[in-house]
């Protein structure tokens, strides 16, 4: 089976999990998000922790963005979860884990040294070089295991891919969603920047 092939089933079997399993008083595991919600410009970030186009975007595209337009508050930006493999689902879990004011520091960490961590032979390798990076932030190393093993974060990851799918037909990363319109390809800043521009 394929990786693509076995995503998928994941995401199948997720939805069926989820839907029998919500609860009342399921915990909000809220994607990390900059800028006002209310400003004119709202942009949705699909990325897999594993691509490398994703970690460029990141590091190159996304501080251009928040210093041109989130600091002078024209532009909501909401990262957003699409992960193509299940190395790039469990950092997506162990990141939901912590908490919002250090989610930041952790995909800087993540995307910056993406080659590292993610360049394993085996899923446990991976996950141990997560630990490791986990523990930076968070040194209970019991709650590591937790996040691996929640399925009420797993389902709250694979949501995001699930409803990018549906509402806006993406199937690669990174993707982005400006004011409900759907952006791929050459997300190089200079080409958002038109778009953007456009709707202020």
């Amino acid at each position: 089976m394929t990786k693509k092939n076995e995503m998928m089933r994941i995401i199948y079997n997720t939805l069926l999990i989820f839907f029998l399993s919500l609860s009342a008083q399921a915990q909000d595991f809220s994607n990390l998000s900059f800028g006002n919600s209310s400003a004119k410009v709202k942009l949705k970030i699909y990325s897999s922790l594993t691509c490398p186009y994703c970690a460029e975007f990141h590091m190159k595209t996304l501080p251009k963005l928040l210093d041109s337009y989130v600091t002078k508050n024209m532009m909501y930006i909401e990262i957003m979860d699409f992960p193509l493999d299940y190395a790039a689902l469990n950092a997506a879990k162990i990141q939901k884990c912590l908490s919002i004011e250090r989610q930041e520091e952790y995909l800087n960490n993540i995307y910056s040294n993406q080659s590292k961590w993610s360049n394993a032979k085996t899923l446990e390798q991976i996950n141990e070089n997560l630990k490791n990076i986990f523990l930076e932030y968070n040194p209970n190393n019991s709650k590591f295991e937790e996040c691996l093993k929640n399925k009420e974060i797993e389902n709250r990851v694979l949501q995001d891919r699930i409803d990018a799918q549906k509402k806006y037909k993406i199937d690669s990363t990174p993707s982005v969603v400006i004011n409900e319109k759907k952006y791929s390809g050459s997300l190089k800043f200079d080409d958002l920047r038109v778009a953007i521009n456009k709707l202020l």
